[in-house]
């Protein structure tokens, strides 16, 4: 009897490393491959969609194109008045712009000090007043350049000239004012 029983021990490890080795077919639907109908005696086996008997089967196939929106500002570095306080040039340019249909860049500035450089940082009672002016646009909207195209992106330069209006400096030391400037996507403005 013991050896009826190794012979069905033996069996049952043959087909169980025969199972282990044999192929395993997998089906799964992927949506990326091609779609494929077949027609056999009035049955269609569909391997995408739920397709059911047709005479003119048909399958839906979405066409697309995607990109990303782009700009490039390049806005001035630090400006630093000499001695004769003689107005101070320089530009934002606003580069590559490709935008969402509707869409352009918009460039703000904005003063901490209400365009006065106080002395020392810190004294706001004692201060240069100073202009800032853009040829493109009133101060606090520097620029704003709205979308070209993919092949043709729009691009502007704006110039800036720092005046200073009273040149009576009321006390040595060093005097400042912070400007931020401010990119955003707007809606392009009506033409």
């Amino acid at each position: 009897m013991k050896k009826f029983e190794f012979m069905i021990a033996m069996t049952a490890a043959v087909l169980a490393i025969s199972a282990m080795t044999a192929p395993v077919s997998a089906f799964a639907v992927d949506h990326t491959a091609e779609q494929t109908y077949t027609y056999t005696d009035d049955s269609w086996a569909a391997t995408y969609d739920d397709q059911t008997k047709q005479d003119s089967p048909s399958a839906k196939v979405n066409v697309t194109y995607e990109n990303a929106p782009t700009y490039t500002v390049t806005i001035p570095a630090d400006v630093a008045f000499s001695d004769d306080l003689a107005d101070k040039s320089n530009s934002v340019s606003v580069d590559n712009v490709y935008l969402n249909k509707g869409k352009a860049v918009k460039v703000t500035v904005a003063s901490a000090n209400g365009y006065k450089m106080i002395l020392d940082g810190t004294d706001a009672t004692t201060f240069i007043p100073y202009t800032l002016t853009s040829n493109k646009a009133t101060i606090a909207d520097v620029i704003t350049v709205a979308s070209g195209t993919k092949q043709n992106p729009a691009s502007d330069t704006a110039t800036l000239t720092y005046t200073v209006t009273d040149k009576d400096v009321p006390a040595a030391g060093a005097y400042s004012d912070i400007l931020t400037f401010t990119i955003a996507v707007v809606n392009a403005p009506a033409t």
